[in-house]
């Protein structure tokens, strides 16, 4: 007899390609039936790939691609080797890119239907001789593109993420390739912003935006954490955010075990001053320029646990339960990077190593810092009301300049693994 697989059970036997941004989403669902736009993107993110006039996206790009990690030499059945175990053309049957194979479900005799591209991952990177492949000591980078200024900035319209279930994975496909993405037309109050969020996933509660309940009758005061925040720089947290000054380059939530992985930015005012221009890094082409540049210094950055904190309210110290590196990779994925955790203003002490291990980590750190503030890096800009921002904040470094007079920012984070099952539903786009 065939398993019948219901929606919630197919996703795991796809090929996650996605599984650092999606958890167990992967290329196929995005795809949507006869959709070939979504796989041909994913086949041109490398910078190298695309036919950039920067030069500096072949010098980043071609050097690794030679030093790519060894595949390893497996003889792999015929059912998943040929031409057609990478056959992921729309136009390809269901019988050219599956495979039914016999498995054990109870007393009676079953097979299973699997995609060939998946089984062949499966063989190439998880196992060999009934062992798994060691881990890998270098980084490698997923394909990804880079924005450079000749180029408009990633925009999706409002109405066609609010209206359009297409255009939610238009829109997570942005910030996948881009790192960030911007929706124009957004109304500008926290309501809309706030539903504009709601349509990825739930918002991340944390304490910036918590509030009190207070009983007057039993005189019980209550700190309930938030989600959604809307703000304006009158030091209400201990918190450099909560000020007018510039903030440098920074990923958030390094103090969390979890750093959210979204975030939404929505200027609503901005009276009788000016400055504060947004800064965005790209963490990903920084750290291949790193580990291009020197790799030793990328093998610290990866190696090097470090402690986090956050303590400037008096009701609140958060540590991670875990010490973290700048860099986090999948050593399951050949040391594929998946993660940057980069802020000076959270970083706490570390007392555990040596001082010949504090002075290679700061030559690594400071190689790093120089890096992400060299002009071809940063792109800057000036938020408007009615345009929200979001990005990676696991991919992204974001900061901004000094300003004067009064700003209303609204925004949140949301947890990409924490996806509804409605999205999950219309990304599927299951037949």
């Amino acid at each position: 007899m065939d398993v019948q697989y219901t929606q919630a059970e197919r996703p795991l036997l796809c090929l996650p390609k996605y599984m650092d941004f999606f958890g167990i989403l992967s290329a196929s669902f995005l795809a949507g039936p006869g959709s070939s736009s979504s796989t041909a993107a994913v086949e041109v993110l490398d910078p190298a790939a695309e036919n950039s006039t920067s030069p500096k996206q072949d010098e980043e790009a071609s050097p690794l691609k030679q030093e790519a990690p060894e595949k390893q030499d497996l003889s792999l059945p015929g059912f998943v080797e040929g031409p057609d175990n990478n056959n992921t053309s729309p136009s390809a049957s269901s019988a050219e890119k599956t495979v039914s194979l016999p498995i054990e479900k109870g007393d009676q005799p079953a097979t299973a239907t699997f995609l060939k591209m998946w089984l062949r991952w499966l063989a190439l990177n998880t196992y060999k001789g009934g062992s798994k492949i060691p881990n890998s000591a270098s980084i490698s980078f997923r394909p990804f593109k880079i924005w450079v200024r000749e180029h408009d900035y990633p925009t999706i319209s409002y109405s066609d993420v609010m209206h359009n279930d297409r255009g939610v994975k238009k829109w997570l496909q942005l910030i996948y390739d881009w790192g960030f993405c911007f929706v124009k037309d957004t109304p500008v109050n926290p309501e809309a912003t706030e539903a504009l969020l709601k349509r990825i996933a739930h918002i991340r509660h944390t304490h910036y935006g918590k509030f009190e309940c207070s009983d007057d009758r039993h005189t019980l005061k209550l700190t309930v954490l938030g989600g959604f925040w809307d703000f304006t720089a009158d030091l209400s947290f201990g918190d450099t955010a909560y000020t007018n000054e510039a903030l440098g380059a920074h990923t958030d939530n390094t103090y969390f075990t979890d750093p959210a992985r979204l975030q939404l930015f929505h200027l609503l005012s901005h009276t009788d001053g000016d400055g504060g221009a947004t800064l965005l890094v790209d963490g990903f082409r920084a750290a291949k320029r790193l580990y291009y540049e020197d790799r030793e210094h990328g093998r610290i950055l990866k190696n090097t646990q470090h402690p986090f904190h956050a303590s400037g309210n008096k009701d609140s110290v958060i540590q991670p339960v875990e010490q973290h590196p700048v860099f986090k990779v999948q050593p399951q994925f050949a040391g594929r990077l998946y993660q940057v955790r980069w802020n000076n203003y959270d970083r706490a002490a570390k007392w555990n190593w040596s001082h010949q291990d504090q002075e290679a980590w700061y030559r690594a750190a400071n190689h790093f810092n120089e890096i992400i503030h060299q002009r071809d890096m940063e792109i800057r800009l000036q938020l408007e009301p009615g345009t929200a921002l979001i990005f990676d904040n696991w991919r992204m470094l974001h900061g901004r300049s000094a300003f004067t007079g009064k700003r209303r920012m609204c925004g949140g984070y949301t947890v990409i693994l924490g996806l509804k099952h409605g999205l999950i539903r219309y990304l599927c786009s299951l037949e």
